[in-house]
């Protein structure tokens, strides 16, 4: 029965994840389409679209394939789409048809068009595709320019920015016309939908190994069961005429296959409460309440912040499985961008020519410093050339900003006030610090763009436009502007500087030495103010040139094969001799609160590794900033690009550490399976270093990461190193990272929903992942564990009762409980207690807390979880059942009598007793473990033992009404002293034990509380002589197990008038000094 209802419980749970899967795909299979199919068109359901189908698509309907862009409602043949679905990103994505193909707007444009195409085979890249579209049919193409007869008009090439992927949502686009490449199964969507592997809590190994050995103590006593049985059956048989069992039937025939058949079937029945199947039911239950508890415990834990959050979100919980893993976090795997900073990008300087200039508290200073170069350029005629070539600068510095972006520009229906929309920040920001400057963007195509440069207004055809990607760390684009002389062909860029400084001219006639030397000051002066720095350049070309490489270019988005090399080779064709114009710095300020709870979390106990794509000077800004780094902190810097270089820097920092007594000898001993890694095989011998040395680091600081090397340095800890890790980031380059940790945390921030939806847990600062560790970490550990230990704990005392009864029931099988009894005592006696107990279990205050993030290294050491905690539990229930069998077999020997001499015990009185006894043991247990003992909790023991009274009682008059065995055995003395004997005898070892550890040995949690406690009386009695109010003022001791402190909820509990306070102040003043003793020794040992 109680195997059938965990089966039950889990299948209803696993049900309703499958219906309602379900409902939601033929929700979205159902939605119907038109199409054009076989020159004919036609309305369809999403499920029915296959490769081939021409597809109408209107503003705000889904993409239900992935899809070829032929035609948009745009002249330009642009649409948008929003891929919030697909990659969390809440921008709009640009996508661009074929020239060619722009010009049909219909139908019926399509049905006279026959081809074929040839693309790549269906895989789960959203960044890439390849193609080819072949024309069988005489089809004229639409001229873009008088380059395209290169290629032969019969096919075209197909890249990335053609494809509307499933999942998509077309915006501000009316119409577009699609063709379906990949459906069903073959989508990226699909295919993306792999599992990552569901993710477990680390103490799921511990549990899983207790219940081997539970199953492998089953199957021992059950063996030994069964010999009993066939022996005693055996010898009864054997000796049936001398043997004193008279009234037992015996069976003449014998046979010992049969005999122990029966005997399997029997005691493997009986012994199957000896696992706690009820433990997993509970523990469901006790995650799914804790899901809806952690959003409402982080709002109070947050009440008295000084920062509050201007519109709170509740914490998004996505698994259920992990919270006791966030008390015992040991590293913790930071993004930078977005998660440590607001990822609000503000445009913060110039820098042209390597001269800077302050964009936010100066806006105007470009124009200011044009004004002045021009005036003094009419004025004089000294250091003419000088001042005009400073202004070309200027102007080609802001032409080059304003041209080398992918911005979209709308208008706000309300106030008609430009509004700036763009895949990057960073490119948002540096738009609208081009707007606050005067120089503001008028409209963008495809192949124009129109601004504003103060007074002037100039128009760019985009001849072409490579995006910024996390490989070539840089984006390009080539525009043709007409002037008095003709027309300009230029080629800006903007990048990391990294990339751009290889690529600059070594001419020192182009790009002066000096004015080299003072960017690249001003770069190291950006990176340790924090800035994120982009460097700008350009590129006068002819056209020769440009008609060289445009050839070149479309030569390898032709190709099928290694697309992306081929065009990075031909971009290099023309991405060199560069001249340099300047750099910008954006700003990204710091979350509220980064250097608390970074400084918090560092004493707490857990180390902090900060892994960002930034370059390396910004990165130890933030980390001086952030707290991560302090001025006392030696540094040891890893630059080295070469395997060997790299080697020696780090056999060098090993060395310094050793002869510096930082290596930590003594603690590699104690602790070698926190510090050593548990497969060095899997590692390189220099990744070994590498780990070695950083995990005796305080703090360590990867720069210039991608997302796959933030996996791996994620995996390389969690692999091999006996630790538990959390991931924190807020972009979908975090995904792997988030995904590859043992804990995730997303941050809802400006980046889309990808890492919120990869998360096991979001909230919307950093400055929450405080609480989320100290507060619910601790929580959740101390109370999952003491579910787990006591449901072992019940279990096996019940179990040890039943086992011991075969030696006075012949081992026939039978049970000294009755069967109701054991069918409900998990379900119902001993549920609802621990269900509160591991919902409401708190040890100490949330301010006590707060005021020592010492307390979390204990939780994270396994304070609630040790061997010696496991084993005192295990004694525990052996010396509970022991007490209880030894009033099975002792107590009842003689008998009880009643008033008139006759007996009055009998076996279902015999079971009753036993029942109640067990009943009462395991309740007043279950309350003695408390630490925050509420009126939830007392009701819910109550309710308990009320819940088996009314069942004993019905059972009794239905089943036993001939008997009354409860009746009789209620009028009787003697039954109550042998009851309150059981429990005396079973409870008083434990409370002996815990006044001990209390008293002599108690943890630095019952210390601070009872300081806490020490100090708030202290402060009633201040306020009480100050009011003279001490002659009918009575105040009680508190309890520690009957009473928390809750100051920082505001539930303090109020002491209950008891002694009088003279006596109370004489006990007090004998008790002070050894508390005070005790109370310092104990916080020194802390």
């Amino acid at each position: 029965m109680p195997l059938i209802i965990v089966l039950s419980v889990t299948a209803i749970k696993d049900a309703y994840g499958d219906i309602k899967r379900s409902s939601d795909d033929k929700k979205t299979n159902k939605e119907p389409y038109y199409i054009l199919r076989n020159n004919e068109v036609k309305q369809v359901l999403c499920e029915d679209i296959f490769p081939g189908d021409v597809i109408v698509i209107r503003k705000g309907d889904k993409i239900p394939a992935d899809c070829l862009l032929l035609s948009s409602s745009n002249d330009d043949g642009i649409c948008y789409v929003e891929t919030s679905d697909l990659d969390g990103e809440t921008s709009l994505k640009k996508k661009t048809s074929l020239s060619e193909l722009s010009c049909i707007r219909d139908l019926e444009g399509f049905s006279k068009i026959q081809g074929k195409i040839q693309c790549e085979p269906p895989c789960d890249s959203f960044s890439s595709f390849e193609g080819r579209i072949y024309f069988e049919t005489v089809f004229k193409p639409k001229a873009r320019d008088t380059y395209s007869s290169f290629m032969p008009n019969s096919s075209l090439s197909l890249n990335v920015n053609q494809m509307l992927f499933r999942g998509s949502v077309l915006r501000n686009t009316e119409c577009v016309y699609l063709m379906a490449i990949y459906t069903g199964r073959e989508t990226r969507v699909f295919r993306n939908s792999k599992q990552v592997g569901l993710k477990t809590s680390t103490l799921d190994p511990h549990l899983n190994r207790y219940l081997i050995y539970i199953f492998i103590l089953n199957f021992v006593i059950l063996f030994i069961s069964v010999i009993f049985q066939v022996l005693y059956s055996y010898r009864i048989i054997k000796n049936k005429k001398n043997y004193k069992h008279w009234y037992l039937y015996i069976d003449t025939k014998w046979n010992t296959l049969n005999e122990v058949i029966k005997s399997i079937l029997s005691f493997f029945a009986l012994y199957t409460y000896f696992v706690p199947l009820s433990l997993f039911v509970t523990l469901e239950a006790v995650r799914i309440i804790q899901k809806s508890i952690k959003p409402e415990q982080e709002k109070k834990s947050l009440q008295n912040d000084e920062k509050p959050t201007k519109q709170w979100i509740p914490m998004k919980v996505n698994s259920l499985n992990l919270g006791e893993d966030l008390g015992a976090i040991q590293y913790i795997f930071s993004d930078k961008t977005g998660t440590l900073t607001k990822n609000m990008m503000i445009l913060s300087k110039w820098c042209i020519d390597g001269k800077i200039f302050d964009a936010y508290n100066e806006p105007s200073c470009l124009h200011q410093e044009f004004q002045n170069l021009y005036k003094n350029s009419e004025c004089s005629n000294t250091h003419t050339e000088i001042n005009d070539e400073f202004k070309d600068k200027i102007l080609e510095y802001c032409r080059a900003l304003a041209t080398c972006h992918e911005v979209m520009i709308s208008f706000d229906p309300m106030s008609y006030k430009p509004v700036y929309e763009s895949q990057s920040p960073d490119e948002t920001a540096i738009v609208t610090g081009l707007e606050k400057a005067g120089i503001r963007l008028i409209s963008r195509t495809k192949d124009n763009i129109m601004f504003q440069i103060w007074n002037n207004e100039e128009s760019h055809e985009i001849l072409l436009l490579t995006e910024f990607t996390s490989d070539r760390k840089c984006m390009t684009v080539i525009v043709k502007r007409e002037t008095d002389k003709g027309s300009v062909y230029t080629l800006y860029t903007k990048g990391a500087d990294d990339v751009i400084t290889k690529r600059l001219s070594t001419n020192k006639a182009v790009n002066n030495e000096m004015v080299l030397t003072n960017t690249t000051n001003a770069l190291k002066l950006f990176g340790k103010m924090g800035y994120r720095v982009l460097m700008i350049a350009e590129r006068i070309i002819d056209k020769e040139t440009y008609e060289t490489f445009i050839k070149m270019y479309r030569k390898a988005e032709c190709s099928l094969g290694n697309r992306t090399k081929n065009i990075a080779k031909a971009l290099e064709y023309i991405e060199k001799d560069l001249i340099l114009l300047g750099l910008t710095a954006v700003e990204d300020q710091l979350q509220d609160n980064i250097p608390e709870t970074i400084d918090y979390l560092l004493n707490a106990g857990i180390k902090m590794w900060l892994l960002t794509g930034d370059q390396q000077d910004t990165a130890i800004n933030i980390g001086l900033s952030s707290c991560l780094l302090n001025n006392n902190s030696n540094l040891m810097i890893l630059n080295d690009k070469t395997y060997r270089k790299c080697e020696r820097t780090l056999e060098k920092f090993i060395t310094e550490m050793k002869n510096n007594d930082e290596w930590d000898k003594e603690n590699d001993k104690k602790k070698k399976k926190n510090t050593e890694p548990y497969n060095p095989k899997e590692l390189t011998p220099l990744q070994r270093k590498f780990v070695e040395v950083g995990i005796r680091c305080r703090t360590v600081i990867c720069c210039r990461v991608t997302p796959i090397q933030k996996a791996n340095v994620v995996k390389a800890v969690r692999q091999n190193l006996n630790a538990v890790t959390l991931a924190i980031g807020d972009g979908a380059n975090d995904v792997a990272m988030i995904q590859a940790a043992h804990v995730g945390v997303g941050i809802m921030g400006r980046e889309g929903a990808q890492a919120v939806r990869a998360s096991d847990y979001a909230f919307l600062e950093f400055r929450f992942l405080k609480p989320l560790l100290c507060i619910h970490g601790r929580y959740t550990y101390l109370q999952i564990t003491k579910l787990i230990l006591y449901s072992f704990y019940k279990n096996i005392v019940l179990s040890l009762i039943l086992f011991s009864y075969g030696f006075v029931s012949l081992w026939s099988g039978n049970t000294l409980l009755e069967n109701y009894f054991l069918l409900s005592y998990n379900l119902f006696y001993t549920c609802f207690i621990i269900l509160v107990l591991a919902c409401c279990e708190r040890d100490i205050s949330i301010k006590a807390i707060y005021d020592n993030p010492e307390l979390y290294r204990q939780v994270k050491d396994g304070i609630y979880w040790s061997k010696a905690k496991r084993y005192g539990w295990i004694l525990s229930s052996l010396w509970h059942g022991i007490v209880i069998v030894f009033i099975m077999l002792f107590m009842f020997d003689d008998n009880i009598l009643r008033h008139d001499g006759s007996s009055a015990v009998s076996f279902w009185a015999q079971c009753y007793i036993i029942q109640t006894i067990l009943i009462l043991v395991v309740t007043i247990k279950c309350c003695i473990i408390h630490e925050r003992f509420t009126i939830l909790s007392l009701i819910t023991c109550i309710l308990s033992l009320a819940i088996y009274i009314v069942f004993a009682l019905a059972i009794d008059y239905i089943f036993l009404s001939f008997e009354s065995s409860i009746l009789v055995i209620s009028s009787m003395p003697d039954c109550y002293l042998i009851i309150l004997f059981g429990i005396v005898a079973s409870i008083l070892p434990d409370y002996a034990v815990y006044f001990i550890r209390s008293n002599y040995y108690p943890s630095d949690a019952q210390i601070i509380f009872q300081e806490r406690k020490i100090n708030k009386n202290k402060y009633k009695y201040s306020k009480l002589e100050s009011q003279n109010n001490y002659s009918n003022l009575n105040i009680s001791n508190k309890n520690l197990l009957s009473i928390i402190d809750e100051e920082n909820e505001g539930n303090i509990t109020t002491a209950t008038k008891s002694n009088d306070i003279n006596n109370k102040n004489s006990n007090n003043d004998n008790n002070t000094n050894k508390d005070d003793n005790k109370q310092n020794k104990s916080n020194n040992n802390s």
